[in-house]
């Protein structure tokens, strides 16, 4: 295994623990402003909002890196 994938192996516990800090900090925010919400349909909400950024993001790393 490469120096790239064993550092990756152990940033993957990190990376999931600050994805799920930041979806519990949009499900809080929104709670806030909607407090009778679904929280089932505002979780997917939530999600789906996180993958967009992710796609997004993705997109832009590549233009940036050809």
């Amino acid at each position: 295994m490469d120096m790239e994938h064993k550092e990756i192996n152990s940033l993957k516990k990190d990376i999931k623990k600050e994805l799920k800090l930041m979806y519990n900090a949009n499900m809080e925010a929104s709670g806030l402003d909607i407090p009778e919400r679904d929280d089932s349909e505002m979780s997917s909400l939530v999600i789906k909002a996180m993958e967009e950024a992710f796609k997004e993001l993705k997109s832009e790393i590549t233009e940036n890196t050809n």
